[in-house]
């Protein structure tokens, strides 16, 4: 009598792809938020009120205060992510995203909207496309960690 120690895994490729949709379509919608939060919330009247000073430098204190909610809220959702309804968080991470935007509105006090458009546009291409190469070729990316890390600091 032989004894086979060997374990076949079966993977329904149907599951992984509804996986990937369902995750990517989550990220772009809480990208979208976030876009639309730092482009819109500095041409608001309220906005210079809050994060620029009556001597018009800038004042910080709101800022590390947004930043202070931010991760607080990562560290909520992180710590009873699987204790809370789907709802509880999904409206989290909505407001993570609208955080999220609101400290990255002050890039558009700073650099021009077509530069930080530009920007976008190339970081997501580099997403869909390594993201394409992974799935595609199920190949491991993490082996280029260091590549891409010395490209990213190169850059």
């Amino acid at each position: 009598m032989e004894n086979y120690s060997t374990t076949t895994r079966y993977v329904d490729q149907s599951a992984v792809a509804s996986l990937f949709k369902s995750t990517y379509l989550q990220m772009a919608a809480a990208l979208t938020v976030t876009a639309l939060t730092a482009f819109f919330l500095p041409q608001l009247e309220i906005f210079e009120k809050i994060f620029i000073s009556a001597d018009g430098t800038f004042n910080t204190t709101p800022m590390w205060v947004a930043i202070a909610a931010e991760l607080g809220v990562v560290f909520w959702l992180s710590a009873r992510l699987f204790s809370m309804s789907m709802t509880a968080a999904t409206l989290l991470f909505v407001l993570y995203s609208v955080l999220n935007g609101v400290t990255m509105s002050i890039i558009f006090l700073v650099y021009d909207p077509m530069s930080i458009a530009l920007t976008f546009a190339v970081t997501a291409g580099m997403f869909f496309v390594m993201s394409l190469v992974g799935y595609v070729t199920r190949m491991d990316l993490s082996k280029f960690s260091s590549i891409f890390m010395m490209l990213l600091i190169g850059i």
